[in-house]
């Protein structure tokens, strides 16, 4: 076994400040979450994360799985968006932004998720928690169709 230990960490960053990886958190879903509904509907993709510095950043990606439109004839228009949202210290969800939007015509399989925000206003050391909502502007939308690994992660990122 080895141990690495330093004194200090300078950064290379263009303003001088240092930033590093503190943590990871992940959550794997493998299974497929069906949606009907035209608002922001949660998935039950949650990741928790408890930030040890107020100030971090804390960057969330969603990836792999696949997303899927049905139910439409080649011709309609179909949107299904993902939606980001964040729980602080056991209150509410709120949103913080609309992360993904993929607009077909009729039915489309395959689509992989591919979300990367970075989460610079919770400033708290308390739990956090991270939903993904899913809307669709008709017919059917599936979180998760073929069930994978979809996978949602907080790196906490300090500066």
């Amino acid at each position: 076994m080895s141990t690495l230990r330093v004194d200090s960490i300078r950064g290379q960053t263009a303003d001088g400040n240092y930033r590093y990886i503190v943590q990871m958190q992940s959550t794997t879903i493998t299974d497929t979450t069906t949606i009907t509904a035209t608002s922001a509907t949660a998935t039950g993709h949650i990741v928790s994360i408890t930030p040890k510095f107020s100030n971090s950043l804390i960057l969330i990606n969603l990836t792999g799985g696949e997303q899927s439109y049905s139910g439409g004839s080649s011709g309609d228009a179909m949107v299904g968006r993902l939606h980001l949202y964040r729980q602080l210290t056991g209150g509410s969800y709120t949103s913080l932004a609309q992360v993904q939007e993929q607009a077909n015509g009729g039915v489309n399989y395959g689509n992989p998720h591919s979300v990367e925000f970075v989460d610079t206003t919770h400033a708290t050391t308390s739990a956090i928690n991270y939903q993904i909502y899913a809307q669709v502007n008709a017919n059917t939308y599936y979180y998760n169709y073929t069930p994978s690994n979809l996978v949602l992660k907080a790196t906490e990122i300090a500066q």
